[in-house]
């Protein structure tokens, strides 16, 4: 899931714990805004969610390094994934 919000939502965390209940893995975005997810003063969700099914990914650039946008955590952010100059299968066509 690519999306996030530094508020709380208790109907979100709740849907991620019925995930849980079924073995089911959510993969989410770090987010995008340069910030340490660590920071329990300005968490982003739904990386910030507690729960153990959740993994947590930061976008890396093509040197194997955290993207400039990127958030990271020691603690929060379990893996980094390519997040820059990805190049897509989808075309424009010119009509």
């Amino acid at each position: 899931m690519s999306l996030g919000s530094s508020v709380f939502d208790q109907a979100f965390s709740d849907a991620i714990t019925t995930a849980q209940s079924a073995d089911v893995v959510l993969v989410v975005s770090a987010g995008n805004g340069e910030a340490n997810n660590d920071n329990v003063t300005t968490p982003t969700y739904p990386c910030n969610f507690p729960q153990p099914n959740l993994l947590c990914v930061a976008a890396l650039d093509q040197n194997d390094q955290l993207a400039g946008f990127s958030n990271y955590g020691s603690t929060s952010v379990d893996v980094g994934a390519p997040g820059t100059n990805i190049l897509s299968a989808w075309q424009e066509r010119k009509v």
